[in-house]
């Protein structure tokens, strides 16, 4: 009876509680029974659990800079896509004049839209 816990049938099994076990106790912060059975980690704990050992990112909250060379030239470029960001961000966030004046806007409370007229 024993050893057909070993099957190959029961190891998918253990392998897959092994890694969902093993993805609930990596942080400190840990999820109740019920929310842990549900929560998607659950079902993606084999693949995680296979991310983590043959990730070449140490396992830390704070990365070190050095660890990423690819950061300063984002380091070092920051401000000009801001700036085209901001600029986007504002385009698409325009609202037309009419839009403003439309008594659908002051029924459904979008003339707060309108106060920088």
């Amino acid at each position: 009876m024993v050893m057909r816990l070993f099957a190959p049938q029961f190891l998918i099994l253990w392998a897959f509680v092994a890694s969902t076990i093993a993805v609930h106790f990596r942080g400190k912060v840990r999820l109740g029974f019920w929310r842990q059975f549900t929560d998607h980690s659950t079902l993606m704990a084999p693949y995680n659990v296979l991310m983590y050992l043959f990730s070449a990112v140490p396992n830390q909250p704070i990365l070190d800079e050095a660890s990423i060379p690819e950061l300063k030239a984002l380091r070092d470029n920051w401000q000009p896509a801001a700036s085209s960001l901001c600029f986007w961000r504002q385009r698409l966030l325009e609202v037309p004049r009419w839009h403003c004046a439309s008594p659908q806007a002051i029924r459904s409370r979008h003339f707060s839209f309108c106060e920088r007229m």
